[in-house]
């Protein structure tokens, strides 16, 4: 989106501001930045008891369609903007965001939004360095074989199988004398709906209620 960094300033939350809605995020177009299907439905009934619960997909992914075939119901809004403009315009009016690692929360911390975001295997440090108004739910997982945030922002294929350092059991020490990019772009994205059926480490590790609670010390605040 060309979105400019913002100053080394910290920015301060607007106290008076009443939430009465939350608008969730959860798609990435990396299947190892997208929420898990069990934790957004978790939060969903949850947050739904006291808010009104509003999620933003784009018919355009296969992933996003999974997600929606899963959680659709008459309680929560779905929001499919029709194109770029239409998602930044649609940011710009959200009361709070719960995000994951993609374009709208970027799009969010120039509009200067509130929120959470579910840290995955790119660190919150980079994601949030120099914001204060989104908070992070901090990724602690670990394995012999990775700790998260990790760096990898997709999938790649190793000898024709296709997942993270974790799932396919291999150490990034292993992959040094390969072409990264290249395993990165061979055939991946065909086995993107099979990783989000079956979320990797850094994702399946998420615990709702811890984020339930970063979220509600949030809104007490």
């Amino acid at each position: 989106f060309n979105i400019k960094k913002n100053s080394g300033k910290k920015i301060e939350a607007q106290k008076n501001n009443t939430i009465n809605k939350i608008t969730i995020f959860p798609v990435s177009t990396s299947p190892i930045r997208t929420m898990p299907i069990n934790i957004l439905s978790e939060l969903i009934e949850i947050l739904k008891k006291d808010y009104s619960i509003e999620i933003f997909l784009d018919n355009n992914l296969e992933i996003s369609n999974f997600l929606y075939n899963k959680i659709i119901s008459d309680d929560i809004i779905v929001v499919d903007p029709k194109d770029k403009y239409d998602l930044i315009s649609s940011i710009k009016n959200i009361q709070y965001g719960l995000f994951m690692d993609s374009g709208p929360l970027h799009v969010a911390k120039m509009f200067n939004k509130r929120g959470v975001l579910l840290e995955t295997s790119v660190s919150s440090k980079i994601l949030l360095k120099n914001y204060n108004l989104i908070k992070s739910v901090e990724n602690t997982f670990s394995s012999v074989f990775c700790n998260a945030p990790c760096g990898l922002t997709d999938i790649f294929n190793y000898k024709n199988n296709f997942g993270c350092y974790d799932s396919l059991k291999i150490k990034s020490t292993d992959l040094k004398n390969n072409n990264f990019k290249n395993m990165i772009n061979r055939g991946v994205k065909n086995y993107y709906l099979e990783n989000i059926k079956k979320p990797v480490g850094c994702l399946s590790s998420l615990n709702v209620q811890h984020i339930l609670n970063v979220i509600k010390k949030d809104l007490s605040l």
